[in-house]
């Protein structure tokens, strides 16, 4: 497919590098055009493992306070993401 055909589908001016970037791709996508019919991969290992049944579990709030290393009376103090520089 033209790259110029890309563009006018998705109705996108693309600039000379990101073009060039999805030729990349789209080489790629036909080398993978050649593989021979495989079964897909769901895992990277082939090893089975066995599913846990699900317990409801009830917990006490106090229990779970007397753990946490950073509260504030009966609330739980944590950081916030939000507005942070990482």
């Amino acid at each position: 497919m033209e790259i110029e055909k890309i563009e006018e589908l998705a109705k996108l001016k693309l600039d000379e590098n990101l073009k060039r970037d999805i030729l990349e791709i789209l080489k790629w996508v036909e080398v993978l055009r050649d593989v021979p019919e495989v079964e897909p991969l769901y895992s990277p290992i082939e090893e089975f493992s066995p599913l846990r049944e699900d317990k409801v579990e009830s917990w006490d709030f106090a229990d779970v306070l007397s753990v946490v290393p950073n509260r504030f009376g009966n609330f739980i103090r944590f950081l916030s993401p939000i507005g942070r520089k990482t």
